[in-house]
């Protein structure tokens, strides 16, 4: 091997260490200055607290950003909220849950069912779930790589690189309900806004529309049905009572979606269909604040006013069913 040979492979080896030890660096100040102050990693970290506390987690939450808003936890007793504001709907619920379930023992299960978690823009083919640093402690790269249509190498790589796989760069400072100082209550994060002030509602609720369902409103998705479906088996083994509960939606909302030929009722129908196989009961409160936006805190999440006049009411509809609650 000649000397010039040598160098290369020395100056190799050396750039290859020192990248290491730099992408070492940066994941150490990224976790202390992004990481630890995210939603997701704060919430984590008060349910395994409220783990040794008898009854606080006989309640569990589970859903994308609707549950998330809208299920406040100040208000439904015993219970906390593991719904989950990243894309990938069932698929993280149901690596969430499977994980906890081998800690908790929950009661109960309340799970949110409409088009906006189950519409088929939200499991492409090749599905982009954020903060893979977090989801690689709840499945294997295998099971991510495979659930999300990515390379296995690239999983990987995101996992370990955390700014690669975060989902959030700059964002976290310019999104203030994700920093540390936003309240966090059991899983519930409130949503300060109101609708109401919105100028023009019309327009904002096209922009939601065309970004969320164009085109792919009316069928569900056949991936979301099936982490549906294993959510519910793990469910069932764990002889947890199940709820289904359909959040509140502003009339702005519901009106687009019917403008569109959305068939609520049928959508609905189509899903439990695919259910004739478990034991559930049904919660709708879609149109409930149909007048009401002032509740909401756009055309699709309940705000902390709206949120705590809701729970008070899942809470009571809960206890007056034995639902829940003995």
């Amino acid at each position: 091997m000649g000397k010039n040979t040598s160098k290369i492979i020395l100056h190799c080896v050396i750039f290859f260490i020192s990248l290491l030890i730099l992408v070492q660096i940066i994941n150490h100040l990224y976790f202390n200055k992004v990481i630890e102050k995210r939603q997701i990693y704060r919430i984590e970290n008060d349910f395994y607290l409220k783990l040794n506390e008898p009854n606080e987690t006989s309640i569990l939450i589970i859903g994308d950003s609707h549950a998330k808003d809208d299920a406040n936890t100040h208000y439904i007793n015993n219970s906390f909220n593991l719904a989950i504001g990243d894309p990938g709907g069932y698929i993280l619920s149901y690596w969430y849950l499977r994980s906890v379930l081998e800690k908790a023992n929950p009661r109960c299960a309340l799970i949110e069912i409409d088009h906006s978690i189950l519409n088929k823009r939200k499991y492409p083919e090749q599905t982009q779930i954020d903060n893979l640093w977090f989801w690689s402690k709840y499945a294997s790269y295998k099971e991510i790589s495979e659930a999300t249509n990515n390379p296995l190498v690239d999983t990987y790589l995101k996992s370990k690189i955390l700014f690669m796989g975060s989902g959030k760069l700059i964002e976290i400072y310019l999104n203030p309900r994700d920093l540390q100082v936003s309240e966090i209550y059991k899983g519930w994060t409130g949503n300060p806004a109101n609708l109401s002030n919105v100028k023009n509602i019309s327009e904002a609720s096209q922009r939601y529309y065309k970004d969320l369902f164009e085109g792919d409103e009316k069928k569900p998705s056949r991936k979301g049905i099936n982490y549906l479906l294993k959510i519910l088996d793990l469910a069932r083994k764990n002889n947890i009572s199940i709820v289904l509960v359909n959040y509140p939606m502003s009339r702005d909302y519901m009106e687009i979606l019917d403008k569109k030929g959305f068939n609520h009722a049928a959508y609905l129908e189509s899903v439990f269909k695919e259910l004739d196989n478990y034991t559930y009961t049904v919660l709708d409160y879609s149109r409930i604040y149909e007048n009401k936006s002032e509740y909401f805190a756009d055309i699709g999440h309940l705000n902390i006013g709206g949120s705590n006049i809701f729970s008070s009411r899942l809470k009571e509809e809960l206890q007056n069913k034995t639902i829940c609650y003995s």
